[in-house]
């Protein structure tokens, strides 16, 4: 079964990058897999034809991981930090066409910060992702894809 071939080490690790950056999240429409990366750099593969590997797009924010992708079609909508980026693929090249933001200004968290010091508990909706090192996360969950 598979549970036991996991588990005694019987399966092919394919490699789902160039780099030793790690995947953090992926989803395929039935041809393309899209995988994000730590580094900022969303990888694009063929499930049905050869070469694999069709072409990479760098996203926005070089600094922060893709934390959660959606391919449907000609589509990708990538998240970053608090960042939602579209592309389009047009004639085999992906092209930025939105990015929203879901930030809260500086003004908005300095009265969230002035509730919990009049004693009222503030739930933060937007947890970050852990990172693969961090000494919070659980290695098990972290390196199975």
């Amino acid at each position: 079964t598979l549970a036991s071939n996991w588990l005694g080490g019987n399966y092919v690790s394919y490699k789902l990058t160039e780099t030793r950056s790690p995947v953090y999240c992926l989803d395929c429409d039935g041809e393309t897999v899209a995988t994000g990366h730590e580094d900022a750099i969303i990888y694009l593969w063929s499930v049905t034809t050869i070469p694999f590997q069709l072409t990479t797009i760098r996203c926005l924010l070089s600094d922060y991981p893709i934390l959660s992708i959606r391919i449907n079609n000609n589509i990708i909508v990538a998240q970053q930090k608090k960042l939602l980026q579209v592309y389009y693929n047009k004639d085999g090249k992906y092209k930025l066409i939105d990015a929203k933001s879901f930030e809260v200004g500086e003004n908005n968290i300095e009265q969230m910060d002035r509730v919990e010091l009049l004693g009222q508990k503030y739930e933060n909706w937007y947890k970050e992702c852990l990172r693969m090192n961090d000494v919070y996360s659980n290695k098990g969950l972290v390196y199975n894809l």
